[in-house]
């Protein structure tokens, strides 16, 4: 399941995991992020790289089917991805604010 409400978050990398020095940043994705986030000047190319990894992703683990929820607030980036790569997907369009 995606969304199309994204932020991101700058975070310290877990230790002993992909870091290369013990202070190593990455990129955290949210969806509904919390209003105290936060966020990078970048946020939308840092987005639209995640959601392309994402993408990239499924395709190769053969998913067969995502869900993809476009709330009203959000960017279609996400949703014109997956029509591009042709990706079988549900667009679900609330009609106000997911709680």
């Amino acid at each position: 399941v995606l969304g199309s409400d994204l932020a991101v978050s700058q975070r310290p990398v877990t230790g002993n995991t992909y870091e290369k020095s013990p202070n190593d940043k990455c990129f955290e994705l949210y969806w509904k992020a919390p209003s105290n986030l936060v966020r990078p000047d970048n946020e939308a190319e840092i987005i639209d790289s995640l959601l392309q990894n994402i993408v990239e992703a499924a395709k190769v683990a053969d998913i067969q089917h995502i869900v993809y929820v476009d709330e009203p607030n959000g960017t279609p980036a996400g949703r014109t991805l997956l029509e591009k790569n042709r990706i079988p997907h549900t667009l679900i369009r609330p009609a106000g604010d997911l709680i």
